[in-house]
Formats: structure tokens, C-alpha cells, sequence
């Protein structure tokens, strides 16, 4: 084995890591093998290619004209990535197209180089610069189509790129006279060819941005709506909770004179009356707790008061000294998650309802934010693409309040985990208990 095999070796890792693992960064949750099995599988592939480029005569031009590696590398991608294959499609067309560029520029190399020995070395470096700059670029582009991935809306949008990014990509390979050596001239048809691509990419990241603003804002509006719905009954409960126990204990002095005057006239029996209609009346003042954060007031009060109707037990384990989250994101988190745990226990009938529960806990630690909503569940659910399909929508599209919690928990900087079972469905949240602007 000659030295420029490992730099070879070298070469192909660069040439295919960066761009395969942006490919793949989307859909890290969506492969069919574990993320240790599908890295050793595509290892095994660049030491396949990098085998055929030995034992056929070690010619560095024709490298990357081992289509029949390319293909597959692509074959590879589409068997262990479950979902919709247009998204897949979309990232491998995007990041082909780039990576024609690049490699151009990397195989002039030998402009500069024409002495074999530093033919290989000179390749890699200049790819090694190429692809630190365009990896960089590039991965956060592709964190926030990560975003338009996991809406099913934008599904004719990313058909549509795929048809621009194919012709596209058609037109790079075919700029290229075969019969010749690459020249400089090519390198800059090919980089002009790719600019509106470029473009193209920051359009639709704008579109994208301003789409998910849209939406958000429709979220806080509609989750501003809802927090004064269901702060309103669970205040007038409390103010009348208040004046019950404020009327109870201003005749307290009067119940007692009655009461002795019974008891010394030894009418047994009214007192027993009596005791049993104060008693029951004392039933009624329900004890309300107010934590001191208006959106965990409100939402806690009015869905416990829920439960209670329903007669489903609601228990709640709630401890923090401040929370600095923002109250509009608080009550899109809060209100989404008991909303939907709600939802999943009255959808018993009500001889099942014996088992029901719901359980909420909040707990503030050094600074970070942790929220974990339990319910029992005893129904369907469809999860496709890390995505919970609502039943309020026949199981057609994703529900979009645990979607909307992903969003402000992303914000947050925090996590999400939901695990379930034929019995029960529990929410766990991370959020960096932080203030950020609405």
C-alpha cells in the first residue's frame, strides 16, 4: 500500500461524509437501523470505493466516475431512512448540485500540482477547505428545512425544488466536455450555474422563517384566547370560594352561641342537624391554591376543575421559585399539554372512567424548567416521521399541539420526550428557564 492510498482514502471521506451526513441530519430519527449500524454500513461503502479505485489501476481522475458507487451511496440512504422519499430526494438533489462545484475546483488541484506526489495532497487540502466552508453554510440551512420536513403542507413545495434542483444538476454534468481535461472555465460555468441555487436556498429559508412566524403568531394569539377562557371561570370559582369562606367565618360567632345553646338545652338531635348542614356546606369551599404565575394558575384551576366535573382525579406536584419562561410560551406548552391529556381520558366512556387520572408535575432545577404531564390512555395513536397523528382529524394529519410544544421547547433550547403504553401517555419537557422575547 502506497502512501496516496490513504490519502485517497482521506480524499473520498471528505468528498462523501459532509454532504451524506447533512442528507441524513433530518431524518436521524427516522432510520430503520440503529445510528451505529448505518454509520458502519456507509463506512463500508467508501471502503468499497476506495477498493475499486485500487485494484483498477489507482487513476485518481476517475474517481469520482465511479457512478456505479454513487448510486450506491444513494441506494443506501433511501433503504434505511423511512418517510417520504421527495424529502429525501430534495437533500440529496441539493447537496449534489454543490457538490459538483467543489469537487471541480478539487480535482484543478493538478494546476498546481502537476508532480504526482503532491497531486493527492493538494486535492485533499484544497477539499478539506472547501467542504469546512460549505459544511458550515450548509448545516444550518439544513437544520431549518429540518423544520419544513415535519409539515406535510409543504409537500408540492419540495416536489416543485426537486424538478428545479434536477435540471439543475442535469446541466452541471453536461456543461462538461468528457474528451477534455477540466479547465478553469468549466469550474466558473459550473459556480455561476450554482449561484441562483444559492439563492434559491436563502428564498426559501426566508419563506420558511416567515411561515413559521405566521404561524406562531396565529399559536400565541389563539393560545392568549384560550388562557383568558379559562381564566375566567376559574377566577369567578376562586372569588366565590373567597366570599363562602369569608361569610363562614363571620358567623362563625353566631353558629357557636347556637350550637352551646342545643347543647346546654340537650336537643341533641337539631344539634346533630345542624353540625351535618355545616359540615356539608364546608364541603362545598373547595381548597384553592394559587402558585404565583398567572398562566399555571389559570390552566391548572380551570382543567382541574374540569377533571373534578368529570370526577377524574387530577393530581398535581408543582414547586418553583420564579419562572422566567415567557407567559404566552408557558401557556402554549402548559394549555397544549392539558388540553390533549384531557381530551385522551374523557374519551372513555364513563364506566372506564374509574381508572382515568391525569398527573402534573413542575419542578424548577438550578435553571432549567421541567414539566411532566401523565395521563391514562387506553386508545389509538399513530406516530409517522416523529410525528403524532391527531384522532380529532381521523388520523389524516399531524396533531398540531404537541407540535406547537416542540416549537416553543426548541426555543427554549429544551427537549421533548413522550413515551406511552396501552395504559398510560406521559410528556416529559427541558426548557432553559430563561426569558426570550414573544
Amino acid at each position: 500500500m502506497q502512501i496516496q492510498d490513504l490519502i485517497i482514502l482521506i480524499y473520498i471521506i471528505l468528498r462523501v461524509a459532509p454532504s451524506s451526513y447533512l442528507c441524513y441530519y433530518p431524518f436521524l430519527e427516522d432510520l430503520r437501523l440503529s445510528k451505529k449500524t448505518a454509520i458502519c454500513g456507509f463506512f463500508a461503502i467508501i471502503l468499497i470505493e476506495w477498493g475499486i479505485f485500487i485494484f483498477t489501476g489507482r487513476n485518481f481522475d476517475k474517481l469520482p466516475s465511479l457512478y456505479g458507487v454513487y448510486l450506491l451511496y444513494i441506494f443506501y440512504y433511501f433503504a434505511i431512512v423511512k418517510g417520504n422519499k421527495s424529502k429525501q430526494l430534495f437533500c440529496i438533489l441539493l447537496s449534489g448540485n454543490f457538490e459538483i462545484v467543489l469537487q471541480t475546483l478539487a480535482m484543478l488541484a493538478e494546476r498546481f500540482s502537476p508532480t504526482p506526489g503532491y497531486y493527492y495532497a493538494t486535492a485533499t487540502f484544497v477539499l478539506l477547505l472547501e467542504q469546512s466552508a460549505y459544511f458550515s453554510w450548509f448545516y444550518f440551512t439544513v437544520k431549518k428545512f429540518k423544520q419544513l420536513f415535519r409539515n406535510t403542507k409543504y409537500n408540492k413545495i419540495i416536489n416543485y425544488s426537486n424538478y428545479i434542483l434536477a435540471f439543475n444538476f442535469v446541466a452541471l454534468v453536461i456543461i462538461r466536455n468528457f474528451s477534455e481535461p477540466r479547465t478553469w472555465n468549466l469550474f466558473f460555468a459550473r459556480f455561476l450555474c450554482i449561484m441562483p441555487l444559492f439563492f434559491f436556498v436563502c428564498m426559501m429559508m426566508e419563506l420558511l422563517k416567515e411561515k413559521i412566524d405566521n404561524k406562531m403568531m396565529s399559536v400565541k394569539l389563539s393560545s392568549l384566547e384560550e388562557l383568558r377562557r379559562n381564566e375566567k371561570p376559574y377566577y369567578d370559582f376562586v372569588i366565590e370560594t373567597w366570599q363562602k369562606s369569608r361569610r363562614l367565618r363571620h358567623d362563625q360567632k353566631h353558629l357557636a352561641v347556637m350550637l352551646n345553646q342545643l347543647y346546654e338545652e340537650k336537643q341533641f338531635d337539631k344539634l346533630g342537624q345542624h353540625l351535618r348542614a355545616i359540615l356539608k356546606y364546608t364541603e362545598t369551599l373547595q381548597t384553592v391554591k394559587l402558585y404565583g404565575n398567572e398562566p399555571i394558575d389559570g390552566l391548572i384551576g380551570y382543567w382541574q376543575m374540569q377533571a373534578q366535573e368529570k370526577g377524574i382525579p387530577f393530581a398535581v406536584d408543582i414547586s418553583f421559585s420564579k419562572i422566567k419562561i415567557n407567559d404566552i410560551d408557558l401557556a402554549i406548552i402548559l394549555g397544549n399539554a392539558l388540553e390533549n391529556a384531557f381530551t385522551a381520558v374523557t374519551k372513555d366512556d364513563v364506566a372506564q372512567r374509574s381508572n382515568c387520572y391525569i398527573n402534573v408535575k413542575i419542578r424548577e432545577r438550578a435553571s432549567t424548567l421541567l414539566i411532566e404531564v401523565v395521563n391514562s390512555f387506553s386508545g389509538n395513536i399513530v406516530r409517522y416521521n416523529d410525528q403524532f397523528y391527531s384522532a380529532k382529524r381521523d388520523y389524516k394529519e399531524p396533531g398540531t399541539g404537541l407540535e406547537n410544544i416542540r416549537m416553543i421547547c426548541e426555543k427554549y433550547a429544551g427537549s421533548n420526550n413522550i413515551s406511552f403504553d396501552n395504559q398510560s401517555f406521559k410528556l416529559q419537557l427541558m426548557l432553559a428557564n430563561t426569558h426570550l422575547e414573544s
